[in-house]
């Protein structure tokens, strides 16, 4: 895992042979000591060379960009090996939606082509190993409160008020 301070607070990202497979938000120690989600197992062996030095300055570009209020749609490549085939779908339907933009989890369900299967896609995103990079803080509940995120709720209100949305009592004000 690489990590990379930025003003809040250390980001910590992973890479497989295929592209990035996990980013971890917390303190350096947390980090080191491999509080990372349980998706994104560990590489065989150490692969690490210039194509992956390339993707991490890449990666680290864009989230400067994003916590430096810019509107980025990540454009970065992922491993998707250790990702179940639902969660995947899931997942890349979530990396469409625009910054400033939000969702609700029953219409990612119908663009997936599920309509009832609003709770399995909070379950999906629940493991989304790829937080900000695959925006799933943008899908909330139908009635516009905020839903589960995995770096707690205070943090999926921080990431859609950075993004410009207001959060009054846990709904967003649209």
């Amino acid at each position: 895992m690489k990590t990379r301070k930025f003003p809040q607070g250390y980001i910590g990202l992973d890479f497989g042979k295929n592209g990035l497979r996990a980013l971890s938000f917390g303190s350096k120690q947390s980090l080191v000591d491999g509080i990372i989600p349980k998706s994104a197992s560990r590489p065989k062996a150490d692969f690490w060379g210039a194509k992956q030095e390339v993707r991490l300055r890449r990666i680290m570009s864009q989230l400067r960009k994003y916590f430096c209020c810019e509107r980025v749609n990540f454009k970065v490549k992922i491993d998707w090996s250790d990702i179940p085939k639902f969660t995947q779908k899931v997942l890349k339907a979530t990396r469409t939606i625009p910054y400033g933009e939000v969702r609700s989890y029953s219409e990612i369900a119908a663009k997936i082509g599920k309509p009832k299967a609003s709770r399995a896609v909070g379950q999906a995103l629940a493991r989304n190993p790829l937080p900000i990079v695959i925006p799933c803080h943008r899908v909330i509940k139908s009635d516009g409160t905020l839903g589960g995120f995995a770096w707690g709720k205070k943090w999926k209100q921080r990431l859609l008020e950075h993004e410009g949305f207001k959060v009054i009592k846990g709904k967003l004000s649209l």
